[in-house]
């Protein structure tokens, strides 16, 4: 599973969100005509966790990500951030 996948399951799985957006979660940017309101994700940097002897057997990484909360009116979007 990519990073962005797991963002997205980790999303999915959140019921508040869920409630919010009714699944509208996209990555990177909403598809032209898309309803709102809805969630957007992408990740910023992804680096792998390395050791003494190069990458670490864990497939672990140092990931930063930035997810954004689009809607018609800002209250909405403001009460979608916590829930995200």
């Amino acid at each position: 599973m990519t990073t962005g996948e797991a963002i997205r399951a980790e999303l999915v799985a959140n019921a508040a969100v869920l409630a919010l957006v009714a699944g509208r979660i996209y990555p990177q940017k909403i598809p032209q005509g898309g309803a709102l309101p809805a969630v957007v994700y992408q990740v910023v940097s992804d680096v792998p966790e390395n050791s003494f002897t190069g990458v670490s057997s864990t497939n672990l990484s140092e990931c930063r990500v930035q997810v954004d909360s689009y809607a018609m009116q800002y209250l909405t979007a403001h009460e979608l951030a916590p829930a995200v």
